[in-house]
């Protein structure tokens, strides 16, 4: 049937994950409004000052990130290619891939973002908004995954997830704005985001062949077990 959607447990998992994440941005954007409307120095109607919150928000990050470092199956296999157990030797040699690209698509992320640190640092946006960017962020990146992702399209070319060279960029593009809040918990999530994009990037240049659907057989779209892509296709019309 022209269209269908393949409903698999990940795909569910990312749904939750995708109006969790959702209800999170909306929530403290909401808090956010009021508290600036009242004039308040607290930034989220002082959610924020019950310890409990902050502290659960940071674990549900830092576990986030931290999966990231082993293999698992609550995640797409896009994002654990590097390890050796998800390498199935293929018959071509690995496609090279294009670092110019790769560098289009870094400089998409940090010119917008660099827009916002200036603001940040003329007093323009406070900590609130740069928290309201991570969360949408977040959101954004479950757009990415679920619906519609402007680097595949625009910039890399690459078939689908499984096969995207920044893949695990991704933690690392999602706390950006908090690299410039000093605290322990913006600053330990970024130290985090920034070690997993470093063993992303070690592992692709010890074992680009693990990284090419030419020379890793569990890229391919027969050995796919979550088929993603046809949430894409179906919402995209395709």
């Amino acid at each position: 049937m022209k269209n269908r959607i393949f409903v698999s447990k990940l795909l569910i998992l990312n749904y939750i994950r995708f109006f969790f994440r959702l209800a999170l941005f909306s929530v403290a954007s909401v808090l956010y409004v009021i508290s600036k409307i009242q004039h308040s120095e607290s930034l989220f109607c002082k959610i924020e000052d019950i310890k409990a919150v902050p502290f659960f928000l940071w674990l549900i990050c830092a576990i986030h990130i931290i999966k990231r470092f082993f293999p698992h199956s609550t995640e797409d296999i896009g994002c654990q290619k590097h390890f050796k157990r998800n390498y199935s030797k293929g018959k071509k040699e690995p496609e090279k891939e294009s670092r110019y690209k790769t560098f289009i698509a870094a400089t998409a992320w940090i010119i917008p973002n660099s827009v916002f640190a200036i603001l940040y640092f003329t007093g323009i946006f406070d900590k609130g908004i740069l928290i309201i960017l991570t969360l949408a962020y977040s959101v954004c990146d479950m757009i990415c995954i679920l619906f519609f992702c402007p680097f595949r399209e625009w910039i890399l070319k690459n078939k689908c997830c499984t096969t995207c060279r920044i893949y695990n960029w991704d933690r690392l593009m999602l706390v950006t704005p908090l690299i410039f809040i000093p605290h322990f918990y913006s600053s330990s999530l970024v130290i985090l985001a920034i070690t997993e994009v470093i063993v992303w990037e070690i592992s692709y240049k010890k074992h680009p062949e693990r990284f090419s659907e030419c020379s890793n057989d569990h890229l391919s779209c027969k050995s796919c077990k979550t088929k993603l892509c046809s949430n894409r296709k179906a919402f995209r019309g395709r």
